[in-house]
């Protein structure tokens, strides 16, 4: 018959038939097994083992399941009830239909229980009952039981019949049998957990009206299991939203938080479970607190900001009594929302087109928010306790759009000037650090304050100057906001800490563009240019850049300004800058100038020996009338020549008609000078210019005498004197001496005897 049925056409009937006349002549314990197997193996939710169907048997022999065991059939007689309309799944070791249209078949035939779940049900229940202290194992049966037994009685238990329900409330009054039944479904909320309530049984199990009459009866709707959670926990993990509003109407404590510091509202946030977003609702309404923190330490509120959904996100924002309040100390909910539109990395391993869109998704959840929060009148001024700023975070991000956004909003937008706490710095000046020239523009735009005032010196303008960028793009953006700030009326004369003003630094990056936005911004650059003329040009001049040296002298740079009382000319003098000195003699600077030590730039370039700068600044000189300035020492430049023997100095400064009789300290002249050091070069070239060879000093004595009394003269400087017409008998000093007479006080024998031969020779030449 076996064989038959395995081959058997999907439409007879005859050989069903044959099965169940078969099974009606078993005995009665036969036949009710028979009815009992082929019913469960028909009706049940998963296949089932034999020794499943063994202890399901013995279950249902007994009215509380006591000494289940005694009832169980032989094995091999659970399979032979069938009459062949059962075999054995030989690997699985479950039991099937031998046909799949059996079913029908059977179904037609009064052959199986009647209401088979509800039966079922009730064995499921009678096996979840077992008083373990009287068994001497968990049967088998046990894990479909807790698994199936709701599901074969209905929903909310309505094919539940009286004795089905007695079962229930017995099981739901029994937190021992509970936590064995949790434990027998691997998985479930429950599993591995003690202390677990009625209440969160009928949570788990969809039980509203079990639920009402636990709570009916005073019942602790708070108590918890040994994870810390309540059963509203467990309803919100569940998306139990009838459920979780009955047990919050039943004053279930929204705040309560589990072992891992959980809230249900964590809970709620943290499933993807059906109608969260009415979870949400419920738990809100029923007084759930949004700054609790969490199991990872956030908070409700902070973590719906950071991992939605956005319509959760926003029903807590809208909950709040004050968006201004921290959900913790030092954040607010529009901190939050900042702070999380910039937090997240690429992930690795991550696709770029599929993190662009995940990016995407989080700056739109952002936006929204942020407009919902601003909407309800979020305080864009007003620091948190650890003086955070919406704005100057913004700026910080380098948001642009974020940044307008916060200035703009009407009413009430960010006070485009109000500074950080921590280092008082304003917007701008964080725009400036963080290098973002498009939302400095966006500030100044807005009114910032151009001018502003600090410490330490720090002013826009002066910053946006000297922090010129490399590339050309963001050099021209720069350039537009110098333009700006000069448009809103930034100070030119201000200066920095070091003193300078911004054109300094326009001058010290050689950029002519911005040089020529400074020099042309109005009526007050060129009093800047000319008030710190020397600083400018100095600059300008060691970066050997004479056209912008040219623009500042066309925008009023005054090229005799002075620094502690030198000008650009003694300096360029001192140190032999040739360049210069032809640019500053084209700008017509002043050669005469002395300085605090009385130097003109001449004496500066005769003491450093520059012949060429000496020629240039001599023709200057002579052409202004000033080659006669003398210095403290009461030397002129073409003395101090003299002085340093300089024979292409003297020559170039008699060329353009030094005077050599000039008198200097003690009323001595560069022929003076030029005598009494033997030098003869410049004495030859002194004496065709002198008007004057015989020209005394203070003390009265003449060039002749000077040589006689030298140890650097010698014979050849009287006879140059003497060449140019020098008196050899002019008397000086007190004693009213002659230079023989000197020499030979002196005891200058080569002088004696040159002298006394030139006095022989004139006495001669006179007597002839």
């Amino acid at each position: 018959m076996k064989s038959a049925l395995c081959n058997l056409p999907a439409e007879s009937n005859g050989v069903f038939r044959a099965s169940v006349v078969l099974i009606n002549k078993y005995r009665d314990f036969e036949r009710k097994l028979a009815k009992h197997v082929l019913t469960w193996v028909v009706h049940a939710k998963v296949d089932l083992t034999v020794t499943q169907l063994q202890d399901s048997f013995a279950m249902q022999e007994t009215s509380k399941g006591e000494n289940y065991r005694e009832h169980k059939p032989p094995e091999d007689l659970v399979v032979s009830v069938g009459a062949g309309l059962i075999i054995k799944e030989s690997e699985k070791g479950t039991l099937r239909l031998i046909h799949e249209s059996a079913k029908e078949h059977l179904l037609r035939q009064n052959i199986m229980l009647k209401n088979p779940d509800l039966e079922m049900a009730k064995t499921c229940l009678t096996c979840l009952l077992v008083d373990e202290t009287h068994d001497d194992g968990k049967p088998l049966f046990l894990s479909y039981a807790a698994s199936h037994w709701i599901s074969h009685i209905g929903k909310n238990c309505r094919g539940a019949d009286e004795e089905a329900n007695v079962a229930i409330l017995n099981l739901l009054s029994d937190s021992t049998k509970l936590s064995r039944v949790f434990k027998a479904i691997p998985g479930s909320l429950g599993y591995g957990l003690s202390d677990i309530t009625g209440l969160h049984a009928a949570v788990y199990f969809n039980l509203r009206s079990h639920a009402e009459k636990l709570i009916n009866t005073r019942f602790n709707v708070n108590a918890r299991c040994s994870n810390g959670q309540t059963a509203l926990h467990w309803a919100v993990k569940l998306g139990r939203r009838s459920l979780s509003k009955y047990l919050i109407q039943n004053l279930a404590d929204t705040n309560i938080r589990d072992n891992f510091k959980d809230t249900p509202l964590h809970v709620a946030l943290k499933e993807s479970v059906m109608d969260n977003i009415g979870i949400v609702q419920n738990l809100v309404a029923g007084g759930a607190k949004l700054n609790i923190p969490g199991a990872l330490g956030l908070t409700a509120l902070s973590w719906a900001i950071r991992y939605g959904p956005t319509a959760v996100a926003e029903i807590l924002l809208k909950s709040q009594n004050d968006v201004n309040s921290e959900i913790s100390p030092g954040w607010t909910s529009l901190r939050e929302l900042f702070y999380h539109d910039h937090s997240s990395l690429q992930p690795p391993g991550s696709s770029a087109h599929r993190w662009t869109s995940l990016k995407d998704a989080v700056e739109q959840h952002v936006r929204y928010l942020i407009d919902v929060v601003l909407d309800r009148g979020a305080n864009l001024n007003l620091a948190t306790s650890d003086g955070w700023l919406p704005l100057i975070h913004a700026i910080q991000t380098k948001s642009p759009s974020r940044v307008q956004r916060l200035l703009e909003r009407e009413p009430l937008p960010a006070d485009v000037n109000k500074r950080d706490l921590k280092q008082n710095w304003s917007p701008l000046r964080w725009a400036f650090s963080y290098i973002s020239p498009d939302i400095a523009r966006l500030l100044i735009e807005y009114e910032a304050d151009v001018n502003e005032k600090n410490d330490d010196g720090w002013v826009p303008l002066i910053q946006a100057v000297r922090e010129i960028p490399l590339t050309q793009v963001a050099r021209d953006k720069y350039e537009d906001i110098i333009w700006l700030l000069l448009k809103k009326g930034a100070h030119l004369e201000t200066l920095d800490k070091e003193k300078r003003p911004a054109l300094f630094y326009a001058v010290k990056s050689r950029n002519k563009n911005i040089l020529w936005l400074l020099a042309t911004a109005g009526s007050n650059s060129n009093a800047s240019i000319r008030l710190h003329s020397n600083m400018l040009l100095d600059l300008a001049l060691a970066k050997n850049d004479y056209s912008i040296a040219w623009l500042l002298c066309e925008h009023g740079a005054d090229p005799n300004a002075t620094n502690e009382g030198m000008t650009l000319m003694h300096r360029a003098s001192r140190f032999g800058k040739l360049e210069d000195v032809n640019f500053l003699l084209d700008r017509k600077a002043d050669v005469s100038h002395r300085d605090d030590a009385g130097y003109t730039a001449l004496h500066l370039a005769v003491l450093g020996e520059f012949d060429t700068i000496v020629a240039e600044l001599a023709l200057g000189a002579s052409r202004q009338g000033h080659l006669e300035v003398c210095d403290r020492k009461g030397n002129t430049a073409l003395i101090i020549a003299t002085l340093k023997r300089r024979t292409s100095m003297v020559q170039m400064l008699l060329h353009y008609r030094a005077s050599c009789e000039t008198p200097g300290h003690k009323g001595l002249t560069a022929l003076h000078h030029a005598a009494k050091l033997g030098f003869n070069d410049g004495l030859r070239m002194m004496v065709r210019m002198a008007g004057d060879v015989n020209l005394r000093d203070h003390a009265g004595y003449s060039a002749v005498h000077h040589a006689v009394m030298s140890n650097n003269a010698n014979t050849q400087t009287i006879d140059i004197l003497e060449g140019g017409g020098a008196d050899l008998n002019a008397r000086a000093g007190r004693k009213e001496l002659t230079p023989l007479m000197l020499a030979k006080h002196l005891r200058k024998h080569s002088f004696v005897s040159q002298l006394q031969e030139k006095a022989i020779s004139r006495r001669r030449s006179n007597a002839t």
